[in-house]
């Protein structure tokens, strides 16, 4: 297989979305989700590692390679002592985790305390039905599409927040190196998750004015968190993520123009 056309580490820095991923064709998570799809029930543990085994046949042969030109020899390693944590970067942490739970359980709250209002308008959040797996391709209602996205960011972006600053003290202090840091494209991620959430909630105000006072309450959380994310990671937006950043798309998708 050839694997030329992917882009590294285009996996690392996205939102989890494949199917509505625009590089999906060129990214090997992406690559072995579209083989899933296509398989859809006969899809098996084994069928994982064979696809992974077609796509980078000689990753042993490469380590062991990497591990002889650098004379590294795994038995002669000393295990590492551990560092003591920083009272400060767990203080963050837990602030981000009280942020993600002070906004999650009373969005869910609320589309529970509004399903009967929502299955009115064909939004049926709590049925038994699934949505099959695959490229996004379905057309749907605005207030549909905006739940949808909600539903997808409101542990995401929380979750990135928590793995962005369990990476501040890996930051060097060399400004490339430093705008680069997996910390500050954690960040990145973590605060278009919540931008999209907002566009979200804006138009959920737009098509359910009668909810407006509930929904202002959840679009301030989320501008409070991006206020906290910017005096953290001031430099977030420098990060250039692989392929989003740096190439053109070959087509968009569902819902964008």
């Amino acid at each position: 297989m050839n694997t030329n056309h992917f882009i590294s580490g285009v996996h690392n820095y996205c939102d989890r979305w494949c199917e509505r991923c625009v590089f999906i064709d060129r990214c090997s998570v992406g690559h072995i989700e579209l083989q899933r799809w296509a398989k859809g029930d006969d899809w098996s543990p084994e069928d994982f590692f064979d696809e992974f085994e077609k796509m980078y046949p000689d990753s042993d042969e490469t380590m062991q390679q990497w591990l002889n030109e650098n004379d590294i020899n795994f038995s002669d390693l000393e295990p590492e002592e551990l560092p003591k944590p920083n009272l400060k970067v767990k203080a963050l942490e837990e602030e981000m985790r009280k942020r993600g739970s002070d906004y999650y359980v009373p969005f869910t709250k609320f589309l529970k305390a509004n399903a009967d209002a929502l299955k009115a308008r064909g939004i049926d959040l709590f049925g038994e039905h699934e949505r099959p797996e695959g490229r996004d391709t379905q057309e749907r209602s605005a207030l549909a599409e905006a739940i949808e996205v909600l539903l997808w960011y409101q542990h995401f972006m929380f979750v990135k927040a928590s793995r962005a600053v369990g990476g501040i003290e890996d930051m060097h202090d060399d400004c490339w190196k430093k705008h680069q840091s997996d910390a500050n494209g954690s960040a990145k991620v973590a605060m278009i998750g919540a931008e999209r959430s907002l566009g979200a909630w804006e138009m959920l105000r737009r098509h359910w004015p009668e909810k407006q006072a509930e929904i202002l309450g959840f679009m301030r959380q989320i501008n409070g968190f991006r206020h906290r994310m910017e005096q953290v990671f001031p430099d977030w937006r420098k990060f250039v993520r692989p392929g989003f950043d740096t190439e053109k798309p070959h087509r968009l998708p569902f819902g964008e123009n």
